[in-house]
């Protein structure tokens, strides 16, 4: 395996970046809304922003995992939090 780093962006463009990842995931999870899912779309867009950066850090290198905060029932109730 090849040893590479990449150094991270400055703030500005990485609040740039999310701001424009934030977006097209809200366009894609727009049907959700439609059909009366609108409390579970913030909440899922958070989490895959964080697995995004998750999955960043370790293709760059760190030692870290790639795993929800929150574990949901099939009702979407939050079974399991590291929030708590």
């Amino acid at each position: 395996m090849v040893d590479v780093t990449y150094p991270r962006i400055p703030e500005a463009d990485y609040k740039k970046a999310i701001f424009h990842l934030r977006g097209e995931l809200l366009d894609a999870l727009e049907p959700l809304r439609r059909y009366g899912q609108s409390e579970f779309v913030d909440g899922a867009i958070q989490e895959i922003i964080e697995l995004a950066e998750q999955f960043s850090m370790v293709t760059r290198g760190k030692n870290t995992q790639i795993k929800l905060k929150r574990k949901y029932t099939r009702k979407a109730e939050i079974v399991h939090s590291e929030e708590s």
